[in-house]
C-alpha cells in the first residue's frame, strides 16, 4: 500500500498537479487497492493484494498448445464457489 501511496505521489508531480489534486490522486489509488484487497478478504477469505488463482489461471492460459490437464484443474477451480486450502495449495 505504501508503494502504490508512492506512486500516486510521483504521477501526480509528474504531471504537474497541485497539492490538492496529488492528493485526491493517491486518495484514488489507495481506496481502489483497499477495495481489491476487501474483494479478495470477501471472496478467497484471505487478506492479499492479488488473487493466486486468478495470476495462476493468467500463466497457464498464456501457455501455448490444447488444453492440458494444469489448464483443466486451474479452469476447475476458478468455476467454484470456494476454494479449499488443500486445493489453493495443490
Amino acid at each position: 500500500m505504501v508503494f502504490v501511496f508512492i506512486v500516486a505521489i510521483v504521477a501526480g508531480r509528474r504531471a504537474h498537479l497541485k497539492v490538492l489534486a496529488i492528493a485526491a490522486l493517491a486518495l484514488c489509488f489507495v481506496v481502489g487497492s483497499l477495495a481489491w484487497v476487501a474483494r479478495n478478504e470477501i471472496q478467497v477469505h484471505r487478506i492479499e493484494y492479488v488473487d493466486s488463482v486468478q495470476t495462476d489461471a493468467v500463466f497457464v492460459a498464456s501457455m501455448n498448445g490444447g488444453p492440458t490437464h494444469l489448464k483443466k484443474i486451474a479452469f476447475q477451480l476458478l468455476n467454484q464457489p470456494t476454494i479449499s486450502a488443500a486445493d489453493r495449495a495443490q
